[in-house]
């Protein structure tokens, strides 16, 4: 199920604009006008160039949520669901004798890719192993 992250960058969210001024009222001066255009807040060059605010960028996003249906593992664990799922399936291949599979080809082709996926849980027990060894040392 794929998971759709929108983010949006702070630095790059457009501001609202601003009203424009109302036109003149009758009756009202122009000195006036210009006292209430006076008295409005310029904003200082300081707010013009946004400098108040974080800067745009993925340094200052956090990350993406975690999915509810995610199931955390640790590594130990994860290793061991994966070698007894391997063995599981080395030892119903010999039992079966290459049955299951529907010709010769096939089940060299099964039987090469159990012997790649025991080489490589070889592997990656010797290097947790050396890694363990180098810790406690």
């Amino acid at each position: 199920m794929p998971m759709k992250v929108q983010y949006s960058l702070p630095g790059l969210v457009p501001r609202p604009i601003a009203p424009a001024p109302a036109e003149m009222q009758p009756g009202e001066s122009f000195q006036s006008r210009l006292e209430t255009l006076r008295s409005a807040s310029a904003p200082d060059w300081r707010e013009v160039l946004q400098l108040g605010l974080r800067p745009a960028g993925a340094q200052h996003i956090g990350p993406p949520p975690r999915p509810v249906d995610l199931e955390l593992r640790d590594g130990i664990e994860q290793r061991g669901y994966w070698r007894r799922m391997l063995e599981a399936r080395v030892r119903a291949f010999e039992n079966s004798g290459g049955s299951a599979a529907t010709s010769r080809e096939e089940a060299g082709a099964v039987h090469k890719m159990l012997s790649l996926l025991m080489a490589m849980q070889q592997a990656a027990d010797s290097v947790v192993a050396r890694h363990l060894s180098e810790t406690q040392r």
